[in-house]
Order: C-alpha cells, then sequence, then structure tokens
C-alpha cells in the first residue's frame, strides 16, 4: 500500500507539472486553485479522493453554489490535470462529462453608454487607450502590452503580441 501524500505535496506537483508544460501564469493558478479548493472541500489528500468524490464537488459547484456551466467545466479541467497529470491517476472521462455550454451574447453597451465611459476619462491619453480597446476588441493584458510601434496607422492595423494563449495577432485599427 502506498502512503498518502499530505494536500501540499499534491498542490507541489500540480505546480511542477504546470512548470514542466510551460503553462501560463493564469492556467497554473487556476489548476493550482481547483486541487487547492478540491481537497479543502473534503479535507483531504487528492489522492486518497477519487472519481466519486470529483463528480459530487462539480455537482456542488454547478447546483450549490450556481457557478456557470463554463466555470464548472474550467474546474473539471483543472480537477482532470490533477489526476491524470499530477498524480498519474487517469479517470475515465466519461464518468466526468463536461457541461453543456448554453452561452448566451453578452449584453452590448449603447452608444450612449460608450461615449459616457470615454468621457469620464479624464486626459487625452487614457481616452485614446479606451477608444482603441474598445475599437479592437482588446483583453486588459494586451492594452497593457501594447506599445506605438505596434500600431500600424497605414494599414490600419495593430499587432497584438502575447494575446490570449500566448498567440500574436492582428486587430484592426478604427
Amino acid at each position: 500500500e502506498q502512503h498518502s501524500m499530505t494536500q501540499k505535496e499534491i498542490l507541489d506537483r500540480v505546480q511542477y507539472h504546470c512548470d514542466l508544460r510551460g503553462l501560463s501564469k493564469w492556467t497554473t493558478q487556476g489548476y493550482y486553485g481547483d486541487a487547492k479548493r478540491f481537497q479543502e472541500f473534503y479535507g483531504k489528500p487528492a489522492d486518497e479522493l477519487g472519481i466519486a468524490h470529483v463528480q459530487g464537488y462539480l455537482h456542488h459547484q454547478f447546483k450549490v453554489k450556481n457557478r456557470t456551466s463554463g466555470t464548472v467545466n474550467r474546474i473539471n479541467s483543472g480537477l482532470r490535470f490533477l489526476y491524470n497529470v499530477a498524480l498519474n491517476q487517469p479517470l475515465n472521462l466519461h464518468e466526468i462529462p463536461c457541461l453543456r455550454n448554453r452561452r448566451s451574447f453578452p449584453d452590448l453597451l449603447t452608444r450612449e453608454e460608450i461615449l459616457a465611459l470615454i468621457g469620464a476619462c479624464d486626459n487625452l491619453r487614457d481616452k485614446a487607450m479606451f477608444m482603441t480597446a474598445y475599437g479592437a476588441g482588446l483583453r486588459a493584458g494586451e492594452i497593457v502590452r501594447l506599445r506605438i510601434s505596434d500600431i500600424d496607422s497605414v494599414n490600419m492595423q495593430i499587432f497584438i503580441r502575447n494575446g490570449k494563449g500566448g498567440k500574436d495577432r492582428f486587430a484592426l485599427l478604427s
């Protein structure tokens, strides 16, 4: 019989395997947090828990905590990583299916709301930053990394470096 690891040792393994795969800071924080909260929920190390515990935890997140299907599926990914990779105890994926994602279209701001937000900027730099971000549909991290040299006003495009998933892309300059 193999001895059980501590919750901390298991979290260290999650961190190690995330580092080994070069996963992004955000993915690593997500997987680490999922493993931590899962173990805290049952008060036991994950290697003493099994598929029924994973199912129960995911059900609790969806039905009791009212998490969205997208959030529950992200937690599901974190727990699959915990067992399949960090603990090398593959789970039967048919027993922990992903929830159907009922994606509703996000509420768009009205023209008046956008103008009010732009008007709330008290200097030209912030106003230009906000208008560029909104016009090109940039994420917060993409705005932060934006350099003047990334803006090509001749071809009306913006070079986005290291966007989501570490990918570079072009966005339209409105």
